[in-house]
């Protein structure tokens, strides 16, 4: 069976940092001091229309459980259950595939893959349920691994502490900006997650960890969510973040549902 997907025709590779802006809180000030926004800030979107158009991938044997990719003009399949990476042309022809689960140079040693950045350097970025990183050059030799650092001392849980803090799985978005990577991120921990704590989770928690590609160590947590959030309750559900990072290094948020 051939996998069928949708594609938005040129503007398919650009769609993820589309939405954001589309979905964008105008009124939204930072209150984080690493990130500023401008209030109201005018929207410049020419983008009028957008036209959804099928098309096919050849066949593969997969999982078929993975995320979707473009990078160097070619469509990208990850399937996170086997591990492997696929390519496929732009007309959806089959061209190679890498990785696979094992431990030699050219596989990768995590049960699944829960993650993956292409690097502006043309290298990939995957990472597992351990918090296990690897780095792949272009043709997909491993260049380096670590488990994330989350740096502190498991002193007294507060929102300043990185090890609160764990992947967003969910909705889990890695971008790469200098040797930095970038990925949303959520506490789940005994009063300090939005479920019991609302009010105080969403005035305080930080939504982005910055992870060092060199020596694995977080070195930042960055960005809040905007007041609404603290002042409506029956938002809490609606907790998912969206980012993006354009080449000048500007960071562009959306919150689930605010508009």
């Amino acid at each position: 069976m051939n996998m069928k997907f949708f594609s938005v025709g040129k503007y398919f590779a650009k769609l993820n940092l589309l939405l954001l802006f589309l979905t964008q809180s105008c009124n939204y000030v930072q209150k984080n001091p690493h990130f500023s926004h401008i209030e109201n800030y005018p929207q410049a979107i020419s983008i009028k229309t957008i036209e959804l158009v099928k098309f096919e991938l050849e066949a593969i044997e997969s999982s078929y459980i993975g995320e979707l990719f473009i990078n160097n003009e070619k469509i990208g399949f990850i399937d996170q259950k086997f591990c492997w990476v696929f390519f496929f042309d732009k007309d959806g022809q089959f061209l190679t595939r890498h990785l696979g689960q094992g431990r030699g140079p050219s596989e990768i040693p995590t049960g699944i893959i829960d993650g993956h950045s292409c690097l502006n350097d043309g290298s990939y970025f995957f990472v597992g349920s351990a918090n296990d990183c690897y780095i792949f050059d272009e043709n997909f030799q491993i260049i380096n691994s670590f488990i994330i650092d989350k740096t502190a001392e498991k002193k007294s849980k507060n929102f300043e502490q990185p090890w609160i803090y764990t992947l967003c799985y969910e909705n889990l978005i890695m971008k790469n900006y200098d040797n930095y990577l970038y990925y949303n991120i959520f506490s789940e921990y005994e009063d300090l997650n939005f479920i019991d704590s609302p009010i105080d989770y969403f005035k305080n928690v930080f939504i982005i960890s910055k992870l060092n590609l060199t020596t694995g160590k977080v070195e930042q947590i960055l960005g809040n969510y905007p007041d609404i959030y603290v002042n409506d309750k029956s938002l809490k559900q609606l907790s998912l973040v969206n980012f993006d990072i354009d080449s000048k290094g500007n960071f562009y948020l959306s919150f689930e549902l605010i508009l």
